[in-house]
């Protein structure tokens, strides 16, 4: 499983999974559903991504608008 700490460096997962973030956040607001931290991750575990929910949530307030 990857954890924030892995990530805080620019490395291609740190991006490839900001970009992931991302679409689907946008994705899920076009759809007019909540697009918020725990329903992006509850996609990306569902796809099979081990990912922690601190990792997630510590990118998608790095690329989603406040």
């Amino acid at each position: 499983m990857v954890g924030v700490s892995c990530l805080f460096k620019d490395t291609i997962l740190r991006r490839d999974l900001g970009d992931l973030v991302s679409f689907i956040a946008y994705d899920l607001a076009e759809k007019g559903v909540n697009a918020n931290v725990g329903s992006v991750f509850n996609i990306i575990r569902e796809s099979g991504i081990e990912v922690d929910l601190q990792t997630v949530g510590h990118i998608y307030n790095d690329v989603m608008p406040q």
